[in-house]
């Protein structure tokens, strides 16, 4: 049973949508064969109709005020292969000239193959302070989990970080399920411009948002910023085997990507696909993305009540959209994590992904908060509720349970109680941040 990994069931691929997508391909290019040919580099047609797409979907998300559109631009968008390709190509193509300042900030914890691609960049990858949403009077479980702009700001100012870019998960994060509020993300964008750092806003799941859009803050691409590239695909909202995806981004950036070496030399990523991928978005998108929303929804409330009934275990952060629940283990102690863990899939068959494998600072951390990594590094894991079946979730939940009841005693351990500060002065103006004094421990005194 096999909670770690994160990818749609197969009964959530949509064997009938593609097949009409490709018989339309098919019967356009007996017209037109230009599909067949070498493509334009920012993509044919399906930036067009991507921007009229979203906007259209994304009209209703929550926004700052009137200043600010939910529309999009054709010219701001970029077709690639996924998101892993545009990161790739983001950092290699905008990459500083000072070989002095090649560092990527990211959240923690994060998507855990993340590093991977900017490190292969030759960049250096640190783990940015966090901060977190204090959780309501009737919760344990926090409402948000963000970068820690103020700590952040402080170790730029004293000359102890230098940041080329920034990374971020903004809605329905990978592991956490975390999303910024649209205040948040102004704060987040404003920094950014102020210490002419590039954010690369990943956006993945931010259409699997189970509540709406009325519950859902503005995409990054929104605030119009020179400071912010946007990322997403086809992955999650469609099917991984497409394998099409999009930059969004302001129209400098835009030509800077499009005049780049091997974009020059082979022309447009997806000609092809992208045809095959306007017809989706024409036709089968809109109902399969709401059928997707619906089952993951009843998904994630079926996982959340179970753990309900589950002593020792709980979210971290609350969770609305997205693959991923991130759970924490409170009761076990943080050198029998490992243990644990490797029993659960050892003796019980029951495979979660570790928070460590989610936590890219093996390069380096600027942030070595032993109370964060306590509650939420060392003692956590993802588990995934889109891939395996109802029934079979649930199963292993109530394993992980048995397993709690039955581990060694002696591996666990109460944690002190730790208040939380009062709220701190914000610089950048928004968001109402408040930050605890620690990480770990009951909240509330429980």
């Amino acid at each position: 049973m096999d909670l770690a990994n994160g990818k749609p069931g197969k009964d959530s691929l949509p064997v009938t949508a593609i097949s009409r997508a490709f018989s339309a391909t098919t019967e356009a290019l007996a017209v037109n064969p230009s599909a067949l040919n070498y493509g334009e580099n920012e993509g044919d047609n399906l930036p067009s109709v991507l921007a009229s797409w979203l906007s259209k979907r994304c009209s209703g998300d929550q926004k700052i005020d009137e200043r600010y559109s939910n529309d999009a631009k054709h010219d701001a968008f970029f077709i690639t292969s996924g998101v892993s390709h545009s990161i790739e190509l983001v950092v290699s193509a905008l990459k500083p000239e000072s070989r002095n300042k090649k560092v990527v900030g990211i959240e923690r914890p994060s998507y855990f193959l993340a590093g991977e691609i900017f490190k292969a960049n030759g960049y250096e990858v640190v783990g940015l302070p966090m901060s977190c949403t204090s959780p309501t009077s009737t919760s344990d479980v926090f409402d948000n989990l963000t970068i820690d702009l103020d700590a952040t700001e402080k170790l730029i100012l004293e000359g102890s970080l230098v940041l080329t870019f920034i990374y971020a998960i903004t809605s329905n994060q990978n592991p956490t399920g975390s999303s910024y509020s649209a205040s948040y993300k102004l704060k987040l964008v404003r920094f950014c411009e102020k210490h002419c750092i590039q954010l690369i806003a990943d956006e993945v799941y931010h259409l699997l948002d189970f509540k709406g859009s009325q519950s859902r803050s503005q995409r990054m691409a929104t605030f119009k910023s020179p400071n912010v590239i946007s990322v997403s695909s086809f992955t999650k909202i469609f099917a991984p085997g497409v394998r099409v995806g999009w930059i969004e981004a302001p129209t400098s950036v835009i030509k800077q990507l499009s005049s780049y070496g091997y974009i020059e030399s082979q022309g447009g990523q997806q000609p092809l696909m992208g045809e095959v991928m306007c017809n989706v978005v024409n036709t089968d998108l809109d109902s399969h993305l709401n059928i997707l929303c619906d089952d993951y929804s009843s998904r994630l409330g079926a996982v959340l009540n179970r753990l309900k009934s589950i002593d020792g275990v709980e979210p971290l952060c609350t969770v609305s959209g997205g693959y991923f629940v991130y759970l924490r283990f409170p009761k076990i102690a943080e050198e029998a994590f490992p243990t644990f863990c490797e029993t659960l899939n050892s003796e019980l068959g029951v495979k979660i992904l570790r928070g460590t494998k989610c936590d890219n600072t093996s390069y380096n951390c600027v942030s070595s908060d032993e109370d964060f990594e306590r509650f939420a590094i060392t003692t956590c894991a993802r588990i995934c509720f889109t891939s395996l079946d109802i029934d079979v979730i649930l199963k292993a939940l109530d394993l992980i349970k048995e397993k709690l009841d039955f581990f060694d005693e002696r591996e666990m351990e109460t944690k002190p109680k730790i208040e939380p500060k009062a709220e701190p002065t914000d610089p950048f103006g928004g968001g109402g941040q408040r930050h605890q004094e620690g990480f770990y421990g009951p909240r509330h005194g429980l």
